[in-house]
């Protein structure tokens, strides 16, 4: 689920081979993969509330 987010994201297709991104592409991707890193533990942390042991997924991108 993360790994579709992320390329939606950086608008990438997501069956395009590794070999044919562009150096934007790549770019997109990296920054698309840190910002769902950062967007998903500020979420985490706020629903959590110290409490590990749930899977929250609701708040990734339906697409």
């Amino acid at each position: 689920a993360c790994a579709d987010e992320i390329l939606f994201d950086a608008k990438v297709y997501p069956f395009k081979r590794c070999k044919q991104l562009s150096p934007d592409e790549l770019r997109r991707i990296h920054h698309s993969a840190r910002q769902a890193v950062v967007d998903a533990t500020l979420v985490v942390r706020d629903r959590m509330n110290g409490q590990l042991g749930h899977k929250l997924r609701d708040f990734l991108a339906g697409h």
